[in-house]
């Protein structure tokens, strides 16, 4: 049987909780004997998470790892996660995993349009996989062919507002370098924002990964991945902790759906016929 190879990308900045510390170790410990070698931990420590991510990936490309798995310092796995993940043969796939709050709302994601997002309900059944838009990383794994794909398909460009950004090869028109696009730049001109691009000269890691304009950095990674045909799936069969004031996971917010229930139709009924 061939064995996958797997890094771990961890984002922190600041401490870890002794919940978080424990099942990362017990983790490691047993995904050899799941067939999965574990290549290298890649922990980038920075303010900024889409920072921290970029340079993660940039280390993770020059290794010969296959996978990488996303695993946040506030994000907590179960044994048999990764071996769940890796058996459904998708590039670009996610645990789920709820807010860190009693809300239970689920950090995962249908397009709404327009660049706008609307949750995935409880609606669910656990264990069930289906494509989803978004959602947040802290328990995705990604095959290398999803970052090297964006880095053929996307070429990247200085904002004259500062800044890097990439833009899909299909989405460029013209010349971008034409200087009497300078009388334009940084203006609403009938609706359409003007942004002045020149091809960036500066030595960063790729931008898979950018926060900007109210958004986290996640969602314009998974659209580029979807643009290059990287289709994000949700396993609802993979948990993962979220650290609060306790560790969140989803089951507790199903376990509440079901009192309810039984609160709102089981116990009358109980009542009337006694």
């Amino acid at each position: 049987m061939s064995v996958d190879r797997v890094s771990l990308g961890i984002p922190a900045y600041g401490s870890q909780s002794k919940d978080w510390w424990g099942p990362l170790v017990k983790q490691a410990a047993e995904l050899h004997a799941q067939d999965i070698q574990l290549c290298d931990l890649h922990v980038v420590s920075s303010m900024m998470t889409d920072v921290a991510r970029n340079h993660i990936v940039e280390e993770f490309l020059q290794s010969d790892a296959e996978w990488l798995r996303w695993l946040d310092a506030d994000n907590v796995d179960k044994l048999g996660s990764l071996r769940r993940l890796l058996d459904t043969k998708k590039t670009l796939v996610t645990g789920i995993y709820t807010k860190r709050n009693d809300s239970g709302d689920l950090v995962a994601y249908f397009s709404a349009g327009e660049g706008e997002y609307t949750p995935v309900n409880h609606g669910y059944i656990p264990g069930e996989i289906f494509p989803i838009d978004s959602a947040g990383m802290g328990g995705c794994l990604v095959h290398r062919t999803v970052f090297e794909d964006i880095q053929r398909n996307y070429f990247l460009f200085d904002m004259s507002i500062g800044g890097i950004i990439a833009i899909h090869k299909g989405d460029i028109q013209g010349d971008v370098f034409d200087d009497a696009m300078a009388n334009y730049d940084n203006k609403v001109i009938e609706g359409v924002y003007h942004l002045r691009l020149r091809q960036t000269r500066k030595k960063k890691p790729f931008p898979f990964f950018m926060l900007g304009f109210g958004r986290t950095e996640d969602y314009g990674f998974y659209e580029m991945a979807a643009r290059c045909g990287h289709k994000l799936w949700l396993d609802t069969g993979v948990e993962v902790g979220h650290i609060g004031g306790k560790v969140y996971v989803p089951a507790e917010q199903r376990q509440r759906e079901v009192q309810e229930l039984r609160r709102r139709f089981y116990e009358p009924l109980a009542w009337r016929q006694a």
